[in-house]
C-alpha cells in the first residue's frame, strides 16, 4: 500500500529577525580593526615618549650633579670660599651627556648649563620621532622632549 501525500511548500518569507542587516559585520569589521590599530599606535607612541622622557630626566639629573662638583680652585685659594666654576661646570656637563645611551634615530641631545651661586641648572632637550605612524596622521611628526635639573654640591654656609 502506498501512501500518497501532498507536499505543501510554504512560500519563502524574508528573514525578518535580522531586519535586513545581513552583511553589516562585513562593513563593521574593518572599522573596528582600524580603530583598534589606531589605539595601539597611540599607546605605543605614548609609551615610547614616556620612556625617553624619563631617560632624559635621568641624564639631566646626573649631569647636574657632575657639574655641581666643578669647584673653583681660584676662589678657594683667594677668598677661602667654595664656589662653582661656571666654565668648568659647563665643560663637565658637556662631557657627561655623551656617556648616556640615546637612540641615534632620535637625534642629538642639546644642553644648556647655568650656574646660579652655588647651584648648577642643567636643561636638556632632544627631538622625538614616534616609532609608529599611520597614513592619516602626520607621518613626519616630531616632538621636543625636555628636562631640567638643579644640583647643589657646595654648602651655602661654607664649611
Amino acid at each position: 500500500m502506498r501512501i500518497v501525500g501532498r507536499c505543501s511548500r510554504r512560500p519563502r518569507v524574508p528573514d525578518v529577525e535580522h531586519g535586513g542587516e545581513q552583511g553589516s559585520a562585513l562593513l563593521l569589521a574593518p572599522v573596528v580593526l582600524m580603530v583598534a590599530v589606531t589605539i595601539l599606535v597611540v599607546v605605543v607612541n605614548l609609551a615610547s615618549a614616556v620612556i625617553l622622557q624619563l631617560r632624559l630626566s635621568h641624564i639631566a639629573q646626573s649631569c647636574a650633579l657632575v657639574g655641581a662638583r666643578a669647584l673653583s680652585q681660584s676662589d678657594f685659594y683667594q677668598s677661602g670660599t667654595l664656589a662653582i666654576d661656571p666654565i668648568e661646570a659647563n665643560a663637565q656637563v658637556q662631557s657627561c651627556v655623551p656617556q648616556f645611551p640615546w637612540p641615534s634615530s632620535e637625534g642629538q641631545i642639546s644642553t644648556t648649563t647655568q650656574t646660579v651661586g652655588a647651584a648648577v641648572l642643567v636643561h636638556v632637550t632632544a627631538q622625538f620621532a614616534p616609532p609608529l605612524s599611520l597614513p592619516f596622521i602626520a607621518s613626519s611628526l616630531h616632538l621636543t622632549l625636555s628636562a631640567q635639573s638643579q644640583a647643589q654640591e657646595v654648602p651655602t654656609g661654607g664649611l
